[in-house]
Formats: structure tokens, C-alpha cells, sequence
């Protein structure tokens, strides 16, 4: 019988597999041999992370996961909506798991659900707060059929823009920046309105 790991066991491997790496980048050492502290402390000057709780400087990140999701719905970008789900609910299931991941070790993780499959900025800062947890979050658009209307009739300029203000301004009315752009395609070859979201 063939063993696999849970995702559970794959985590916590994982963790302890990457702290000393994490160890390594917070103590100012390159793993690729360059051990030059004066550099390290010239680019948190030059360079920042925008968390949901504001910005940070690249060494505080710490051990990151790069890819998670805490929430998603995709029953449709013309239906979905924050009234389909409780936030209380949703904050008191997931704790625990987050808990256990930064007990391992994980100082943060980029929440990579776009808008219109459940994003939710200030869940996420709610998180960050109750756990002093690095929290990124995200602009940019998934894809069909996730995608809005407006998706179809704005100019890649205008969807552009739209971004932009996210990242300098703030999500949905809050003070909530995004830290980073995430899209997505479709198989194959890009279609008009992802052609569109890659130039955006």
C-alpha cells in the first residue's frame, strides 16, 4: 500500500524543512554564499512588504507560505457576494489552523483569493491581528466565469488603474492595501478578455 502524506504532515514538514533557510535569510546570510549584512540592511531601506496591517521590511517577513487560501467561493462573480458567508464563523474555524502553523514556525502567508471568489480584506487584517501574523493579500482578477461584468467593458488602462488603487489606496473602502496582483487564464490559448487581464 502506497504512503502519502496528509496535508497536515506536508505542512509541518515543510516548516521544519524551511526554517533553517528562514533562520539563514533573517540573520542576514545569502544561502548562496553571500553573507554581506551591509546589503541585507541597504534593501530593507530601498524596499518594503505591504501587509493587511501595513508595510514591513523584507527582513521581517520570516518562513512565508506563498500560496493559501482561507476562503473561496465560486459559485459565480454575478452571485457572490460576503452576505453568503458568516466572518465570525469563518474566523473561529480557521484559527485553529492558523495557530497551528505559526506554532511551526510560518510567520505569514500570501492570500491569494481574488475578488469576486471571496476575498476579504478585513477578515484577513482580523487574522493578522489576532495572531501578529504577516497577512498579504491581493488585487487583479481571476477568470471565467469568475470574472465581473465590467471586466468585459473596461479598458485594460481602466482595470489597470482600478488595481493600482488597491495597492496605493486601499480595498473595497478600507485602509486595506493590497500587496500584491494576482490574475489567472484558462487552458489554451488566451482568449480576448484575459489578453486583455495579462496587458492590465
Amino acid at each position: 500500500m502506497e504512503n502519502r502524506l496528509t496535508k497536515r504532515e506536508f505542512i509541518k514538514g515543510l516548516a521544519m524543512g524551511l526554517s533553517s533557510v528562514g533562520l539563514l535569510m533573517n540573520s542576514g546570510t545569502n544561502i548562496f554564499g553571500d553573507t554581506k549584512k551591509e546589503k541585507t540592511m541597504q534593501n530593507d531601506d530601498l524596499y518594503y512588504i505591504q501587509t493587511v496591517r501595513g508595510r514591513i521590511k523584507p527582513s521581517q517577513l520570516g518562513m512565508t507560505l506563498i500560496h493559501e487560501h482561507i476562503l473561496v467561493d465560486f459559485i459565480g462573480a454575478d452571485r457572490v457576494s460576503k452576505d453568503r458567508y458568516n466572518p465570525d464563523e469563518v474566523f473561529e474555524v480557521m484559527l485553529p489552523y492558523l495557530k497551528e502553523i505559526k506554532d511551526l514556525g510560518v510567520t505569514g502567508f500570501a492570500e491569494c483569493t481574488p475578488m469576486f471568489i471571496g476575498r476579504d480584506a478585513e477578515l484577513m487584517a482580523r487574522f493578522a491581528q489576532a495572531l501578529d501574523m504577516h497577512i498579504l493579500t491581493n488585487t487583479g482578477m481571476y477568470k471565467e466565469p469568475y470574472l465581473p461584468k465590467y471586466a468585459f467593458e473596461k479598458t485594460e488602462d481602466e482595470l489597470a488603474q482600478m488595481w493600482i488603487n488597491e495597492i496605493n489606496q486601499g480595498i473595497e473602502g478600507t485602509q486595506i492595501k493590497a500587496g500584491f496582483i494576482k490574475i489567472a487564464v484558462n487552458p489554451g490559448n488566451l482568449i480576448p478578455i484575459q489578453q486583455k487581464i495579462v496587458r492590465s
